[in-house]
């Protein structure tokens, strides 16, 4: 499964995702060179990793942090896996944006709203200062409350990524995967 892993890196970086990203009315704009350093700058950039082999589920992923004007910044990433048995690659993307929250170190979704009422909500924390925490809940089909934090550590040019996904706080599965800078933000 390394020789499915590498490949699929091979194609998340040549196929450049994060250069052929779209945006929104809701993205921030990107904050120039010469912008203050901001608590997510250690984890702006593009990259590009996999999960560890052996685990439940291996996914290769692209993730692009980029910081904005004012302190926000948006994730997007890109998971692409081989189920088995499957004849093609399974692809997801998602991008969230991040506004400052009302406390340092914290930041919340625009497009937050209420699980109740079937929305997501999503937010962001920086602590200790190598480690970012995002936090997704939703709502599944059959009304229990769903989150998904995925936390990130940065050393240098590597990021590790540790995924939980709790349903009605039952985890439920967990991931672990290691990322390498591809470039700056």
């Amino acid at each position: 499964m390394d020789w499915l892993r590498s490949l699929l890196i091979c194609v998340i970086v040549s196929t450049g995702v994060a250069a052929c990203g779209t945006t929104s009315d809701d993205t921030p704009e990107t904050a120039s060179a010469a912008a203050t350093a901001s608590a997510i700058t250690p984890f702006a950039g593009y990259w590009v990793g996999a999960t560890e082999a052996g685990q439940e589920v291996e996914r290769s992923a692209s993730v692009l942090i980029e910081e904005g004007l004012d302190q926000q910044f948006t994730v997007t990433w890109r998971n692409l896996e081989a189920p088995e048995g499957a004849a093609a690659l399974a692809e997801r993307d998602s991008t969230l944006v991040f506004l400052p929250g009302d406390e340092s170190g914290t930041w919340q979704s625009t497009n937050s709203g209420e699980v109740a009422d079937g929305d997501i909500r999503a937010w962001a924390v920086v602590d200790p200062a190598d480690t970012l925490v995002v936090n997704i809940e939703t709502m599944t089909a059959d009304g229990a409350v769903e989150r998904q934090t995925y936390t990130r550590q940065v050393a240098g040019d590597e990021m590790q990524l540790d995924y939980v996904r709790r349903v009605n706080n039952v985890e439920t599965r967990t991931l672990r995967g290691t990322y390498i800078r591809a470039s700056d933000g």
